[in-house]
């Protein structure tokens, strides 16, 4: 196997696995994202990779989104609160530089999407039975949404 092909199917198998991750376990996440920022440095070609996003319009519109929110910092007194916000914010600037960067085909692009829904039915599966478990050892007590969603906070995970 070419070099260039192993480097394409590990960016692509990480992009799958984050997708899963994200409403399943969302803490692997941060780990995931830092080996595709390793990877996508030692690949190289950085010239031939940027001018790809560069040219991709779908690229840029949440790039220019954080920009606006790194600009925003030099109105803001709460400097503490708005490096939390940008950090927070940080995989609007990260993501289109991995995936912008990548060379992903169509069909790669189903296996993401589909590894992400059945990430999403796994965190689902995994609330149902935590909430049935927690029920019937409680005796009912804990049946609200709140105590439904122990992967995620109910609302990011709706």
């Amino acid at each position: 196997m070419a070099k260039a092909t192993y480097k394409y199917l590990t960016a692509s198998f990480l992009f799958i696995l984050i997708a899963f991750f994200i409403p399943a376990y969302i803490h692997v996440v941060p780990a995931l994202i830092v080996i595709a920022l390793i990877i996508c440095l030692i690949q190289g070609n950085f010239l031939q990779r940027f001018s790809r996003i560069y040219k991709s319009k779908k690229a840029w519109l949440p790039i220019s989104l954080y920009l606006l929110y790194a600009v925003g910092m030099l109105w803001t007194t709460n400097h503490g609160y708005g490096g939390f916000d940008l950090q927070v914010k940080l995989s609007l600037l990260i993501f289109p530089l991995l995936t912008g960067t990548a060379e992903l085909s169509a069909d790669e692009s189903k296996k993401i999407l589909l590894s992400f829904v059945v990430g999403c039915l796994a965190g689902s599966t995994l609330c149902i039975a935590h909430l049935l478990f927690q029920a019937t050892w409680s005796g009912g007590n804990s049946l609200s949404f709140s105590s439904f969603s122990f992967i995620l906070h109910h609302s990011y995970f709706s």
